[in-house]
């Protein structure tokens, strides 16, 4: 029996992708995550955007609402291999515009998506 692909389209609204910064922010990466700092801010003083520097690295990375599309586009579009409750945790989040649902290990997994465009640190 063959397989078939069904794409489809869902709306991310800034809201979510906030969300997911947060997380990222308060410790979804810190484990391999040396340096980190801010490099924009909301008018009430959210982190939208920051750089982090691995602990292996002495390179900078940013992490920002493009870096956390991309990690999502990455891991639903199935580039590497993902483990598969987290990706199902991050499919659901997707579908329902709602990112309370995912935790520091799902976000870790779309932040590392969106800067590596893989998992490097586990």
């Amino acid at each position: 029996m063959s397989t078939r692909s069904i794409n489809l389209e869902f709306e991310i609204n800034e809201e979510f992708i906030t969300d997911i910064l947060t997380i990222a922010a308060e410790g979804g990466i810190n484990y391999w995550v040396a340096e980190a700092k801010c490099v924009i801010r909301s008018k009430t003083f959210e982190c939208l955007a920051f750089e982090v520097k691995p602990q292996d690295s002495e390179i900078w990375y940013k992490v920002d609402p493009n870096s956390i599309f991309q990690g999502l586009q990455s891991i639903i579009a199935a580039k590497f291999v993902v483990n598969p409750d987290v990706k199902s945790c991050i499919r659901e989040a997707i579908a329902t515009n709602d990112a309370s649902g995912l935790d520091a290990d799902d976000v870790d997994c779309i932040v590392q998506a969106g800067l590596f465009g893989e998992i490097v640190y586990s």
